[in-house]
């Protein structure tokens, strides 16, 4: 009887962490699309030296945070190749928007949800 007992009970643990581990490998809830930044660039915009500002330079792929001339802080970034990847009824080209634009806003410590492109890309469900 006690054998029979702990052979049901490792069962349902067993399916507990099946279960746990299914659950934690389906999102919990569709991604929100993200805000659309205006990409134009600002065509009055200049170049102001005097103040904090961003440089992503394409050549390199690297990003700079400048106060001035002076780097305050610098990260490589992936940056546009120009790749197209098309599907039915969707169409992705990946590349760099290029000009002087504005930070519209910041989060702090943002989740990254994979956008549909990368399961297509990498062959996965």
């Amino acid at each position: 009887m006690i054998r029979n007992r702990t052979s049901h009970a490792w069962r349902a643990l067993g399916a507990a962490v099946l279960l746990g581990l299914l659950g934690a490998c389906a999102p919990a809830k569709p991604p929100a699309p993200a805000p659309a930044p205006e990409m134009a660039p600002d065509p009055g915009a200049t170049i102001r030296m005097d103040g904090k500002y961003v440089v992503i330079d394409l050549d390199v792929n690297q990003l700079r945070f400048m106060d001035g001339d002076r780097v305050l802080w610098s990260a490589p970034v992936g940056t546009g190749t120009g790749f197209r990847l098309q599907t039915p009824g969707q169409n992705w080209k990946f590349t760099t928007p290029q000009g002087i634009m504005h930070v519209q806003f910041k989060e702090l410590n943002p989740v990254w949800v994979a956008p549909d492109w990368y399961f297509i890309e990498n062959k996965l469900p």
